[in-house]
C-alpha cells in the first residue's frame, strides 16, 4: 500500500490514498477494543468508515483499495503491541466434589484426597 501511494501519478488520487491512510490509522485502534464485534465485522466496519469518509470528500476507491488501507494500518497497530481484539479469557478454579456433596477448591485439596 505504501508502494502504491509513492508511486501514484495522479495528484487526487494520491491525495485520496494518504487520506485514506490517516482515516484507517485513526479507526483501527478504535475498532479493536470493540470486544461486542466479531474481527471480521471490526474489519468491515473500519472498511466502511474509511469508504464513507473519503466519499464524503469526493474520492471514490474500489473494495481491495479500502482493505489494503485498513490492513495496512492495522499490521502497523500490531506492531506498537496494543493489539487487544482477542476475547479475554478467565480460569475456571478447579474444585474437588467430596463424598457429602461439598464443594472443595482444589488449594484445600490435601495430597490423595482427590477423586481422579
Amino acid at each position: 500500500m505504501i508502494l502504491k501511494i509513492k508511486t501514484e501519478k495522479n495528484t487526487h488520487v494520491k491525495q485520496g490514498l494518504e487520506i485514506g491512510e490517516k482515516l484507517a490509522d485513526t479507526i483501527v485502534p478504535e475498532m479493536a477494543v470493540m470486544v461486542g464485534l466479531s474481527k471480521s465485522d471490526r474489519r468491515n466496519e473500519a472498511i466502511k468508515f474509511v469508504n464513507q469518509n473519503l466519499s464524503d470528500q469526493g474520492f471514490d476507491f474500489d473494495i481491495q483499495t479500502l482493505t489494503g488501507l485498513v490492513e495496512k494500518a492495522y499490521q502497523s497497530y500490531k506492531q506498537t503491541g496494543a493489539d487487544n481484539h482477542e476475547p479475554k479469557t478467565t480460569d475456571i478454579p478447579r474444585v474437588h466434589l467430596n463424598d457429602d456433596a461439598t464443594i472443595t477448591p482444589e488449594t484445600n485439596i490435601k495430597e490423595g484426597e482427590a477423586n481422579e
